[in-house]
């Protein structure tokens, strides 16, 4: 999974392999309480433009829930795999994304980013739909990043 993102993220592969989108659909419904989720969402870009918005859009359209392009980034962040303790992480993302829209108000909704690293941004996104009126948030992360002391 991480070699498909990388190579469509930083190696100009093109979207996500189809086959991953219907994986990430399968996690969702045996894994997510789909029944109860009202939108989906996703993480604005630090550089990788549409790739991820794209994505999401996919799965949305496989579960039959509606994508809401309702996250606004409001500063510039640097990417999270280039910092190297919590504190600039957190600095990093705090504040840096607004959602104002009505219709998220009372939702249940699944937050989707390609990449999961220190959690601080997805963190940061959901206290923002939260903030926004959001009852629930879910996220879901298609990999994580390989730190340098994993195994």
């Amino acid at each position: 999974t991480g070699r498909l993102v990388r190579a469509s993220k930083y190696e100009n592969a093109g979207p996500f392999a189809p086959n991953l989108v219907n994986r990430v659909v399968k996690l969702v419904r045996t894994r997510y309480p789909i029944d109860t989720i009202n939108g989906i969402v996703s993480v604005p870009p630090t550089k990788s433009g549409l790739l991820v918005e794209t994505f999401a859009r996919q799965v949305a359209a496989q579960l039959g829930i509606e994508y809401l392009s309702v996250i606004e980034k409001v500063r510039p962040t640097q990417e999270q795999k280039y910092l190297t303790n919590w504190r600039q992480k957190v600095d990093n993302v705090k504040g840096a994304f607004c959602a104002s829209s009505p219709e998220i108000a009372g939702c249940t909704l699944l937050l989707i980013d390609d990449i999961y690293d220190s959690g601080y941004m997805l963190r940061e996104v959901a206290q923002a739909l939260r903030q926004a009126g959001a009852n629930s948030v879910f996220p879901l992360t298609i990999t994580r990043t390989a730190h340098s002391d994993d195994q």
